[in-house]
């Protein structure tokens, strides 16, 4: 008896000691102006956080070891503040300072940089040091989370999807939202052909002090992406490649053959006490045993089943002088779908020179060759809903076979029932791009005087895209033409030029004042053309393979 007292007074001690050991912490965060608003404070080595409010003030339940607890408070323009609990539980005040570091930071703005302490607009960047440990295809999918107000989505789950980028969220339910993106002083419709690892810098505009720059245009916010140059130095040879599988992280819960029956017969037996047609079918209800154990079909394996590997290879070379420097690269990216029939396959070659034969005089030339085929038309192509639908199991055929001997039947009087397969569904919704493009620019830099500089810019982008599309038989293109197949070729051909000069003055009034003019002037031409070619009433068995 003794013996039980003990122990429960034992397990009750632990218990108690248990609970003392966490505990809720308040406090209060500020700076040299006030409370901070929406500072970010976690517990060092855990997860558990809190967010300050209009006081600056913030509670944490749960805490562990609150001797040893250290808090860490985060917020954008501050440096990282950590405060030791020491056994506090209350009236924590935590002081954060302003990053001066981070204000003297220079940004690329419109036309020209400026230090990051002197604007008045609201702007967000991310290096390239950061994109570049992000294994994805595109710089669009490498700056998801890590860009402030900026939304990022894509459309599909196609290895080369429509990413859409929004900043301060949507502006207009009627109209386009995207940002106007600028690479290289370039304007282009997306980021989706820039590869993570060649990117040096990408800043946001994210207020409207950036239609002061780019007019209408910039209404929706500015992305300005500068690529990688030159660096003056030994030759230097780089390799970055990895190789990953991916598969699909979650899938929906379905019915196995045994669920599957069940409820087709309560549904029947509504209808009917002696339902005939389903009896035919998956047998009578003494029957139903022989589904049971039967795994079936799960019709999201035959859609994502495949656990593709994916390859990445990026080669550059690097170096040259302080008058004449180079960068030279290659990018090569193999990225398979996890989605039957879809994937893509994209090669990169950059090259950067910088000439300086004169103090005054700079001369820069770039030059970007794209080549990128892309199989499959995504969530198009196989239609998901139908792989959730559809039934797990043939019902009493998978369990008859055919007598060897067809004396009494005939073979051909035999309706045979084929279930969905996805692999056959994307050969009728054939889909192949095939995108080339090459972007090059010249550009002089005159500094006239100190302070006092002219850039003159010319740029220029030929592109196509060559689209070749089947529609197979029942197909809603198909049916709309009396059920017979359907192809389809396109070529879409564009060119682009821009020519652009800039004059900047910047200068010191009084050692007080810091004035920068800048003067200029821009011209831009676009013109695109698109050829399309369709086939119509193929014979019913034409197929692509």
């Amino acid at each position: 008896m003794n013996k039980i007292i003990i122990s429960i007074f034992i397990l009750l001690w632990v218990a108690v000691g248990a609970m003392a050991q966490t505990a809720t912490v308040t406090g209060t965060v500020t700076d040299d102006m006030g409370p901070v608003i929406g500072a970010t404070v976690t517990v060092q080595g855990t997860s558990i956080g809190a967010t300050t409010d209009l006081d600056g003030k913030f509670t944490l339940t749960s805490v562990p070891n609150v001797a040893k607890a250290v808090l860490i408070v985060r917020y954008v323009g501050m440096e990282e503040a950590k405060e030791p609990l020491k056994g506090r539980t209350s009236n924590i005040n935590i002081h954060m300072k302003e990053a001066v570091g981070m204000l003297d930071d220079v940004v690329v703005i419109g036309y020209g940089t400026q230090k990051r302490g002197n604007l008045t607009g609201s702007i967000a960047s991310v290096s390239g040091k950061i994109l570049e440990k992000v294994q994805t295809t595109s710089a669009a999918e490498a700056i998801v989370g890590k860009l402030p107000g900026v939304q990022v989505t894509a459309v599909d789950g196609s290895p080369d999807a429509e990413i859409k980028i929004l900043v301060r969220g949507g502006g207009s339910i009627t109209q386009d939202n995207s940002p106007l993106i600028i690479l290289d002083g370039f304007e282009v419709s997306s980021l989706n052909d820039v590869p993570p690892t060649d990117i040096e810098s990408i800043e946001v505009l994210k207020d409207a002090a950036s239609t002061a720059i780019y007019g209408a245009r910039g209404a929706n916010g500015v992305i300005l992406v500068t690529t990688k140059r030159p660096v003056e130095g030994r030759v230097v040879i780089s390799l970055n490649t990895y190789v990953q599988t991916k598969e699909l992280s979650n899938k929906l819960d379905v019915m196995d053959p045994y669920e599957f029956v069940l409820m087709q017969y309560e549904n029947a037996r509504q209808k009917s006490s002696n339902p005939t047609a389903f009896n035919n079918k998956y047998g009578h209800a003494y029957e139903h045993y022989i589904y049971q154990g039967n795994a079936g079909t799960d019709w999201q394996d035959e859609v994502f089943g495949s656990n593709p590997v994916a390859k990445y290879v990026d080669l550059s070379v690097n170096g040259g002088t302080e008058k004449a420097k180079y960068k030279l690269s290659f990018i090569h990216q193999d990225q398979p779908s996890v989605m039957v029939g879809n994937g893509l396959k994209q090669n990169n070659m950059n090259a950067s020179f910088n000439f300086k034969p004169f103090k005054f005089l700079t001369l820069e030339y770039r030059t970007r060759l794209l080549h990128k085929e892309v199989d499959g038309s995504g969530t198009e192509g196989v239609s998901l809903l139908t792989a959730l639908r559809e039934k797990p199991t043939k019902g009493l055929d998978e369990y008859m076979k055919l007598p060897e001997d067809d004396t009494y039947f005939d073979p051909d009087q035999l309706e045979e029932e084929t279930l969905f397969d996805p692999k056959e569904e994307s050969k009728r919704n054939y889909k192949k791009r095939i995108n080339k493009s090459l972007n090059t620019m010249g550009a002089v830099t005159w500094d006239i005087m100190k302070g006092m500089t002219f850039r003159s810019e010319f740029g220029f982008e030929n592109n196509s895209e060559e689209q070749r599309r089947f529609w197979g038989m029942e197909t809603s293109k198909a049916r709309s033409n009396n059920n017979q197949p359907v192809a389809e070729w396109s070529m879409k051909q564009g060119t682009k030029w821009q020519l652009t000069n800039v004059w900047n003055y910047n200068f010191m009034l009084k050692d007080v004042h810091d004035i920068r003019l800048m003067l200029g002037q821009e011209i831009k031409h676009n013109q695109t053309t698109v050829k399309t070619y369709t086939s119509r009433f193929f014979p019913e068995n034409t197929a692509i393979r």
